[in-house]
C-alpha cells in the first residue's frame, strides 16, 4: 500500500493519499476528482501512472495498469527523504575520499537534475548543488556538485563514464543507517517525513556534521586550471632561479675541485719522491745494518780476546809477584847477621866493599896530566 506519490511525471513535488482524500471530501463529497492522476516514486521519465482509492477506509494509491502493479522498483523513502533533506540544507562540511573535512555554503539546489550526453543518453542526478567554499574544490569545480545518494545500488558505470565525459563534478554518498526512515510507504505522513528530514538537516548543519562521499568525477574548471598554470609558472621561475644559483655554486665548486686536483697531483709527485727517498734510505739502512752486525761480531771476538789476554796478564802478574816475593825472601835469608850496638859503644856500621856500577865499569878511564 502506497500512501504517497508524485504529482507530475517529472517534478519533485509529492502528494499524500490522506490529503487528497480530504480534498475529495471537501470538493465532491468523497467522489473521485475527474482526470486526477498521480505518479509512482520512480525516477523522472520512469514513473508509472497511479490513481487514488479508498479501500477498507484507508486512502492510498494504486497503479492504473495491472502490469505495473506486478513490477518491483521505485525509490525507497530512505533514499528519497535523504536527498530532499540535502537539497534543503544551507551549509555543511564535506569529506571527500577520506580526506580532511572542509565547509561549504549551499546557495542553490535542485532535485533530479537532468543531464544529456551527446550520445543521446539522458540521466537524472539526485541533487544538484551550487556552493561556495574557500577550499580549492570551490574553484576547481566552479562551485558545483552533482550529488548522488547510494542506498542499495551504486551509480552504474556507464553513467559515471558519461558524466566524466561531460566533465561534471560528481560525488556519491553512501546512506548511513542513522538516516534510515522508520516508517514504510503504507504508514508515512507528511508530518513524519518532515520530522525525519529536520533531523537529517540538523545533523548535517551541526558544528560536527559532515557528508562523507567519494569522488566519481573530478574535472577542473578553466579558472582553476589557469590559476594552477600561473602557480606552476611561478614555481618554475623560482626553480630556475634556484637552479641558476646552484649552477653558479657548482661552477665555483668545480673551480675549487680543479685547484684541489692540482694540489693532489703535486702531492702525489711529492709522495713518489718521498717513497723513493725512503726506499734509498731503507737500502742504506740495510747495508749499515749488515756492517753493524759485522762490527758487532768483530767487537765480540775482540772482547773475548781482551778478556783472555787480561786473564793471562793477571796470571802473569800474580806469578811475577810470587817470584819476586820468593827471591826477596831468599836474599834476606842469605844476608849476615849484624849485632846491635850497646849504649857505651858507638855504633859502627860496616862498610861493604864498593862494587863498581855498571856505569863505572863501562866509563873510560881518565888520566891526569900535570
Amino acid at each position: 500500500m502506497k500512501v504517497t506519490a508524485y504529482k507530475t511525471e517529472f517534478g519533485p513535488e509529492r502528494i499524500y493519499a490522506s490529503e487528497h482524500q480530504k480534498e475529495r471530501n471537501d470538493l465532491t463529497g468523497g467522489d473521485p476528482l475527474g482526470g486526477f492522476i498521480a505518479w509512482s516514486l520512480d525516477a523522472p521519465g520512469q514513473r508509472k501512472k497511479m490513481k487514488h482509492v479508498c479501500r477498507g477506509g484507508t486512502p492510498h494509491f494504486v497503479y492504473v495498469s495491472k502490469a505495473d502493479a506486478d513490477t518491483q522498483g521505485g525509490e525507497s523513502l530512505d533514499h528519497l527523504l535523504f536527498k530532499e533533506a540535502v537539497s534543503e540544507i544551507g551549509h555543511t562540511r564535506l569529506i571527500l575520499n577520506g580526506g580532511d573535512a572542509f565547509p561549504i555554503v549551499i546557495t542553490a539546489a535542485s532535485l533530479e537534475e537532468r543531464v544529456r550526453h551527446p550520445s543521446g543518453n539522458n540521466y537524472r542526478v539526485d541533487v544538484y548543488l551550487k556552493f561556495e567554499s574557500e577550499h580549492f574544490y570551490g574553484e576547481k569545480w566552479s562551485g558545483e556538485i552533482y550529488f548522488e545518494v547510494c542506498h542499495k545500488h551504486p551509480v552504474p558505470t556507464s553513467k559515471i563514464l558519461d558524466l566524466k565525459d561531460l566533465e561534471l563534478p560528481v560525488i556519491e554518498c553512501k546512506l548511513n543507517k542513522r538516516f534510515f526512515y522508520r516508517y514504510d510507504e503504507s504508514s508515512t505522513t507528511r508530518a513524519r517525513e518532515k520530522l525525519h528530514k529536520d533531523m537529517i538537516k540538523k545533523t548535517l548543519e551541526s558544528e560536527a556534521g559532515f557528508i562523507p562521499a567519494k569522488i566519481l568525477s573530478d574535472p577542473s574548471s578553466p579558472a582553476y586550471l589557469k590559476r594552477e598554470l600561473d602557480r606552476h609558472i611561478a614555481e618554475l621561475g623560482r626553480a630556475r632561479q634556484l637552479l641558476e644559483k646552484q649552477h653558479a655554486g657548482l661552477q665555483g665548486q668545480h673551480n675549487q675541485l680543479q685547484v684541489l686536483q692540482s694540489d693532489f697531483n703535486r702531492l702525489e709527485l711529492e709522495k713518489e719522491k718521498h717513497i723513493r727517498e725512503i726506499q734509498s734510505l731503507e737500502q742504506k739502512n740495510s747495508g749499515l745494518g749488515t756492517e753493524l752486525v759485522a762490527k758487532e761480531r768483530s767487537l765480540s771476538i775482540l772482547k773475548k780476546k781482551v778478556k783472555r789476554w787480561t786473564i793471562i796478564a793477571i796470571v802473569t802478574i800474580i806469578l811475577l809477584a810470587a817470584t819476586i816475593a820468593i827471591l826477596l825472601k831468599h836474599r834476606a835469608d842469605d844476608a849476615p847477621t849484624i849485632p846491635l850496638p850497646t849504649a857505651t859503644e858507638p855504633q859502627q856500621i860496616p862498610v861493604a866493599p864498593s862494587t863498581p856500577s855498571i856505569a863505572q865499569k863501562h866509563a873510560p878511564s881518565q888520566k891526569h896530566h900535570h
